[in-house]
């Protein structure tokens, strides 16, 4: 309930919350900032703990949800929550009728084994919309080089692409529509603010 109402706080202040981490992270006794958790529940329980948060926070109007490095061999015994299709598909989209946002979680974790040139088509193809990558440029770089290349080859399908392009246009559509903002006084804001970093970094 306090999350529902927290989520309502940043919808009324014009930012999306972003729920975390499905489906589920709170019966790891590993971290995945360090290695791969599995969580071994069951169907049943998993849908009756796990799960009941992420469905009355959906009711709220949730907008973006993150993804768990996490395995759950109930659901999926292969893949960690970010590159399952069933965990992101079946579960979320089609059981639970998200619609909107999968962000993963920071793809530089040790949870996450693959390199940059394999995560685009596993992720994009399970059903994640927006990657997180905290620390290394190179390696945006290199994830950009090969999801162009994944779309180019039909590893990654052009329909699966052209859905996650409509949901974030939707989104930032659904962000805006409710807020005026002036952007002139946003850009000299932001001027100034870039101005003054610059002379902090330079002194």
């Amino acid at each position: 309930r306090l999350g529902c109402k927290i989520i309502q706080g940043f919808k009324d202040a014009g930012t999306f919350p972003v729920g975390k981490h499905f489906p589920g992270h709170g019966d790891t006794s590993q971290d995945s900032h360090l290695t791969l958790p599995r969580v071994e529940r069951s169907k049943e329980s998993l849908e009756k703990i796990e799960l009941v948060p992420f469905a009355q926070a959906f009711q709220e109007g949730l907008d973006v949800i993150m993804t768990a490095h996490v395995v759950y061999p109930a659901w999926d015994e292969d893949s960690a929550a970010t590159f399952s299709n069933y965990i992101l598909n079946d579960l979320l989209r089609k059981k639970m009728q998200f619609q909107g946002l999968v962000m993963s979680d920071d793809l530089e974790m040790h949870a996450v084994t693959q390199t940059p040139e394999e995560l685009p088509a596993l992720a994009i193809n399970a059903g994640v919309d927006l990657f997180l990558i905290c620390h290394d440029l190179d390696k945006v770089t290199r994830l950009q080089d090969a999801m162009i290349d994944g779309i180019e080859t039909g590893k990654i399908p052009h329909e699966t692409v052209d859905h996650s392009f409509n949901r974030i246009i939707k989104s930032k559509e659904k962000l805006t529509e409710d807020n005026e903002m002036d952007l002139e006084q946003i850009l000299e804001e932001n001027k100034k603010l870039a101005e003054e970093m610059r002379s902090y970094l330079t002194e």
